[in-house]
């Protein structure tokens, strides 16, 4: 194999509401003020190829107004729009700047409109569009649009028309089917070598291989084993990243292996990978964290995740690191968290995480441990929100805001026993929804 190392693109020094930048700022060096208009944190792993549609991505939001990237779960849309959005930085820090907004765990139009506004602290009093209208030059990435695409499909084409200086990367399993919606269809990583190299999935796999530490000798056999386990995995990113993460616990011939023995999709068996290579005591930590909605912080994962059944004092946060190390979570930094990680499961692993917690039967307990924890700590941040941090309280209640929903939908279903809590969540909302709506998501959540 020519070990030629795998092209990096470089990367806009961005970061954000959930990620830390990577120096503190400079006074008069504009990296302030680059912060108040991203909320991009740097990836955690380097970038390994896709330069070619990096570039035609880069085309695409130059020409359209709205680009749907569109590709099989696993594929790394997600990653190539906010890679590209922190390379275009530059050109929208001036005015409205680049942001991701979360959308996967959004239904209905109140969703949504939600999650855009409370990204941007816009409120809905003077109309989304209208407000993004006044912010001018904008990169939105829609992420992980899959269960509202009907929601979304009202909403874009209002959004686009007041707002023509934004532009909209929206990441899909399915185009939209929207008139003038731009498609970059996005498909597996080449496992089939090109220019005299190895193949970009040959070269992700070695990269995350090296990253997480793991002394992987390359030889011929090893290079052959390699070359067929990727192929195996359909070149998907993600499959090669979270079986690359186990290879400290198995050779490439083990995991060869074990890739034939999981009869399931190439995604599927690189999660039941990922999972055999965990001690007990990690595998407990990710079941339980299966009942967090979007992301969470230390602080909460230290209420919900109980490994007292586990010998050695094994803590929560020695649990995080390494399930972030086995790819099996992701992390950024946050910076009204003063750096504090925050911690984010992506679909395929949170199905088989939550799979496993229903067959062990510790569910209903983390459910219970998730909805007390929000709902008290919620009710804390609402009252802060009438004292002398009603910034930081709002900002709280933002973040956690699929938490607390969760929260209540899930206590409304035990009827008396979790009625309290069911109160708690929703009443810790209220200063949100109050100051930036939606008014129909504050009338429902009251009403329930």
């Amino acid at each position: 194999m020519n070990r030629r190392e795998p092209h990096v693109q470089p990367a806009a020094a961005a970061t954000s509401t959930q990620g830390a930048p990577a120096h503190p700022p400079q006074p008069g060096s504009g990296v302030r003020e680059r912060l108040t208009r991203t909320n991009l944190a740097h990836g955690p792993t380097r970038f390994v190829g896709r330069r070619r549609e990096l570039s035609e991505l880069r085309t695409l939001v130059v020409e359209h107004a709205l680009v749907t990237v569109t590709g099989p779960a696993g594929a790394g849309k997600s990653r190539l729009a906010c890679e590209l959005a922190r390379l275009l930085l530059d050109e929208y820090v001036e005015q409205g700047g680049a942001w991701r907004v979360d959308l996967e765990e959004a239904r209905d139009l109140d969703a949504v409109s939600a999650a855009v506004a409370w990204t941007l602290g816009i409120g809905f009093g003077a109309g989304i569009g209208q407000a993004l209208s006044a912010r001018g030059a904008t990169l939105l990435v829609l992420d992980g649009v899959d269960g509202c695409v009907g929601a979304l499909s009202r909403l874009l084409p209002e959004w686009t028309a007041a707002a023509p200086g934004v532009r909209w990367i929206v990441t899909a399993r399915a185009p939209l089917g929207l008139e003038r919606e731009a498609r970059l269809d996005l498909g597996a990583l080449a496992t089939v070598a090109s220019s005299g190299g190895a193949p970009d999935a040959v070269w992700l796999f070695v990269d995350r291989t090296r990253g997480a530490g793991s002394e992987l000798v390359l030889d011929g056999k090893s290079e052959r084993e390699i070359l067929e386990l990727v192929r195996r995995l359909e070149g998907l990113p993600l499959a090669i990243e979270l079986v690359a993460a186990s290879a400290g616990a198995f050779t490439p011939a083990q995991l060869l292996e074990m890739e034939t023995r999981v009869k399931s999709n190439s995604l599927r068996a690189a999660v039941a990978i990922a999972w055999d290579a965990l001690e007990s005591w990690q595998r407990d930590a990710l079941a339980q964290a299966s009942v967090f909605a979007g992301g969470f912080d230390v602080e909460a994962a230290e209420a919900v995740l109980d490994l007292r059944a586990h010998p050695g004092n094994r803590s929560t946060r020695d649990a995080l690191e390494s399930l972030r190390r086995h790819v099996l979570l992701g992390a950024t930094l946050g910076v009204e968290e003063r750096g504090a990680p925050r911690f984010v499961m992506s679909g395929p692993v949170r199905e088989h995480a939550r799979e496993r917690l229903l067959e062990v039967g510790g569910r209903d307990a983390a459910v219970a441990r998730h909805a007390s924890y929000y709902a008290r700590t919620g009710m804390d941040r609402a009252r802060r929100h009438d004292g002398p941090e009603p910034r930081a309280a709002l900002g709280w209640l933002t973040r956690e805001s699929d938490n607390l929903i969760a929260a209540h939908r899930r206590m409304l279903l035990r009827g008396r026993d979790g009625a309290t809590l069911a109160v708690q969540a929703a009443l810790a909302l209220d200063p949100l929804l109050a100051c930036e709506g939606p008014g129909s998501l504050r009338l429902g959540l009251l009403d329930a």
